[in-house]
C-alpha cells in the first residue's frame, strides 16, 4: 500500500485538478501531497518493524535537523502570513517543506526500478502528452496541461524519461518516449526542459560509452553551471526579465528589509522560508528595479530559492544534501537516479517550482541518503 502511494505521488500527482483555492491546478496537488505524505509517516508509525531512520547517512540527519531548527526560527522570529502555508497561490511554506523532508526518509527504501514501474512511467507520459493535446495552452500558446504551466508540465516528462530509457523494455517504447518528450518541449517551448533532456541523454550516452562516471557527473554539472549565464545575454522586456529577478535574489539577503533584522544576520540566516515575495518585492523597491512593478514568489532558480530565505546556511543546506546525495549514488552506481538529478536540477534553475517537482526531487534525493558501507 504505502509503494502504491509514493508510486501515485510520482506519476499520478501531475493528473490532479481540483475547483480547491485560487488555483485549480496547484493548490489541490498540494494539499493531496501533503496529506498523502502525513498518511504515510503514520503508517510507518504504526507497522514498525525496523527503526526508521537506521539506514539513513547519519550526516543527512545531522543536515536535516539543522534545516528544522532553521525553519522553527523562522517562525518564531520572521513569521509573516505566509511563512508556515505558503502564498495562496502555491502554498510553497514551511509545512511543504516539512513534509518533503520526511517523504525523502520515508521513500528512501521504495527503489522504483522494475518493469511495472517502466510500464506506469510510459503511460503516465502518453498521458501527459494527450492531457497537454486536449487541454490548450496558455496566452503564450504554449501548452500546459494538466499542471497549469508549461515549465511545469515539460519538468515532470523530465523526470518520467529515465525511467523508460534505462528500463527492461522494448526499443520502440524508448523511442516513443524520446519522441513524446521532444514533442512536450516543443510545445511548451520550454528551454529548461530541453537543457535538462540534453543533460540527460548526454549522461545516458557517457554510461553507455564507459567513461568513468566520476568525470562524466562533474562534466555534466558543469554544463549546467554555464547554462546559469544564459538569462543574462537572453536580456528579456521590461517585465518579464529572468536576470533581473536573479539579479535581485543575489542581492536581497545583504540588504536590511525589515527592521528585525540587520544585513549580516539576514546573509547568514536569510529572510526566512516561505518569504520570498515578501523579500523580492521589498528588495526591488530598494534598488528601484522592474521587479516592484511584478508579482514574483519564486527566484526561478532552487538555490537562490534558498539563499533568500536561508542565507549561507540554507544554501549550504541544499549544496550539501545534493553533494552527498550524488556521491552516494554514483558509489551506488544509481544510474536512473543519476540521470533524473540532473534532468531535475536543469528545470528547477530557470523556473518557478510546482509541488509535482519538488515532490519528485526530494524523493530522488531520498534514493541517496542510504548509508554506504565504506563512507
Amino acid at each position: 500500500m504505502q509503494k502504491i502511494l509514493v508510486i501515485f505521488l510520482l506519476f499520478g500527482l501531475p493528473f490532479v485538478i481540483l475547483p480547491l483555492g485560487i488555483s485549480y491546478f496547484e493548490v489541490p496537488k498540494v494539499i493531496l501531497a501533503e496529506t498523502s505524505i502525513e498518511f504515510l509517516l503514520i503508517w510507518q508509525f504504526f507497522s514498525l518493524r525496523e527503526r526508521p531512520l537506521s539506514k539513513i547517512n547519519t550526516k543527512i540527519l545531522y543536515l536535516l535537523f539543522v534545516l528544522f531548527l532553521l525553519t522553527i526560527l523562522d517562525l518564531l522570529i520572521l513569521s509573516t502570513p505566509t511563512t508556515f502555508f505558503g502564498n495562496i497561490y502555491r502554498l510553497q511554506g514551511i509545512f511543504l517543506l516539512w513534509n518533503l523532508v520526511i517523504f525523502s526518509l520515508i521513500s528512501n527504501k521504495f527503489d522504483l526500478k522494475n518493469n511495472l514501474v517502466t510500464k506506469i512511467a510510459f503511460g503516465a507520459l502518453c498521458a501527459l502528452s494527450i492531457f497537454a493535446l486536449l487541454m490548450g495552452g496558455n496566452l503564450a500558446n504554449r501548452a500546459i496541461g494538466t499542471l497549469g504551466d508549461p515549465n511545469a508540465l515539460a519538468a515532470s516528462a523530465i523526470f518520467i524519461y529515465p525511467f523508460i530509457i534505462l528500463g527492461k523494455t522494448k526499443k520502440i517504447i524508448k523511442l516513443a518516449a524520446t519522441f513524446l518528450i521532444l514533442y512536450l518541449i516543443i510545445i511548451t517551448l520550454s528551454r529548461s526542459a530541453l537543457l535538462g533532456f540534453l543533460l540527460e541523454v548526454g549522461l545516458f550516452v557517457a554510461l553507455n560509452l564507459r567513461i568513468n562516471l566520476k568525470i562524466s557527473v562533474i562534466f555534466i554539472l558543469l554544463i549546467l553551471v554555464f547554462s546559469y549565464a544564459y538569462p543574462f545575454f537572453e536580456g528579456g522586456n521590461w517585465l518579464e526579465n529572468r536576470s533581473k529577478i536573479w539579479e535581485t535574489a543575489i542581492i536581497a539577503p545583504a540588504i536590511r528589509t525589515d527592521s528585525r533584522n540587520l544585513s549580516f544576520k539576514q546573509v547568514l540566516l536569510g529572510g526566512g522560508f516561505g518569504n520570498i515575495e515578501e523579500i523580492l518585492n521589498k528588495t526591488s523597491w530598494i534598488i528601484s528595479n522592474n521587479i516592484r512593478f511584478q508579482y514574483v514568489d519564486s527566484a526561478h532558480n532552487i538555490f537562490l530559492d534558498w539563499w533568500i530565505q536561508g542565507g549561507l546556511v540554507g544554501l549550504s543546506l541544499i549544496f550539501l544534501l545534493l553533494f552527498y546525495t550524488f556521491s552516494n549514488l554514483m558509489k551506488n552506481k544509481n544510474y536512473l537516479y543519476l540521470l533524473i538529478l540532473v534532468g531535475l536540477l536543469a528545470v528547477l534553475s530557470f523556473n518557478p517550482v510546482s509541488v509535482v517537482t519538488l515532490v519528485q526531487f526530494w524523493y530522488t534525493l531520498g534514493q541517496g541518503f542510504t548509508k554506504i558501507s565504506n563512507a
